[in-house]
This record gives C-alpha cells, structure tokens and sequence, in this order.
C-alpha cells in the first residue's frame, strides 16, 4: 500500500501537471487558408508550443477562412486538457466565412494553451486547428490552474507521506 501511494504521488507530481498543457502548433489541410487575431496558422510549427497565437481574454478577435471553393458548412471547437467543445457553427454561400470572437466567452477554462480546430464542407472542404495560448490572468486563479495545483500538492502530500513511513531506500526500492 505504500508502495502504491508512493507510486500515485510521483505519478501525480511528474506526469500528470504538464499533461494539462494539451496539443501544440497548427496544420490546414485543403484548398483554404485561416487566420486567428490575423495571424496566418498555414505555415505554424504544429508541433512548436512557440508558435500559439497569443490572445488577451478580454480580446476580441477576428477568425476567418478562405477557400478556392465554395464552402456550404463550418464547425469551429476548442479543447483544453481533452475537454472539447463547439463554439460556432454555421453556414456559407460563397468560399469564406468571418467571426469576431469575445476570447472571455470562449475561454471557460481561463488562461492557458488552447486547440481551436475548424471543418468546413463543400467543393471547397478544408481543415485546421492552431494552438491559442489565451493570457491576462494567473493560470492558478483559473479552474483548470487550481485542479493542476491540487494534483501536484496531493501527489507531493503522498510522496512524502511514504518517504516518512516507509523510509527512503524502501520507497525507491533500494533497501
């Protein structure tokens, strides 16, 4: 049983917390192009966390597709931590369609890095997704901030916790 608490902290304080991140970078696949906050994701790294696109939450920020064909249907959604949700879907009578997004509205979770991932239909079909790293307030006064602090610290607890009851050569399997 301490073995196993032991094995649950260490899991909890080295894997867990920086799993929260999710994906990186951007890719679009078909005759379309995309920008978010006016940024080009065609040429993004999609496996460069450097290259999200950086927004404000109290932003608002222009989306938009265009295609060399005519786009009937779009669906836009985001992820955070696996976590995926729509935020816009609708229709088009020509190769483009355009928002204006409220980041605050979308970005339930708070700060942090986030998917946002886009289909469309028609002879014009396409794909994309970016990374969106949303900033302007501490990422531990948000949700997902605060669960990732309660894994870390329980797991550190029960690190501990072994350490002390079991002795360290035993936890580590040395004694």
């Amino acid at each position: 049983m301490k073995r196993l608490l032991a094995a649950f902290g260490l899991t909890a304080v080295l894997l867990l917390s920086p799993a929260l991140a999710g994906p990186a970078g951007a890719e679009i696949s078909g005759p379309c192009t995309a920008k978010i906050n006016n940024v080009d994701v065609g040429p993004l790294n999609s496996s460069n966390s450097a290259d999200a696109i950086k927004v404000d939450r109290n932003a608002v920020v222009p989306v938009s597709t265009q295609s060399t064909g005519l786009i009937t249907t779009y669906k836009v959604q985001m992820a955070f931590a696996g976590i995926k949700w729509t935020v816009a879907k609708g229709t088009s009578d020509g190769n483009s369609w355009s928002k204006t997004v409220k980041v605050k509205t979308y970005s339930r979770y708070g700060t942090g890095l986030y998917k946002v991932s886009g289909t469309s239909s028609g002879p014009g079909a396409c794909s994309g997704a970016a990374l969106v790293k949303i900033t302007g307030k501490s990422p531990f006064t948000t949700a997902a901030g605060a669960f990732s602090a309660l894994i870390f610290v329980g797991g550190l607890v029960g690190l501990i916790h072994s350490v002390t009851v079991a002795g360290v050569g035993k936890v580590v399997g040395i004694a």
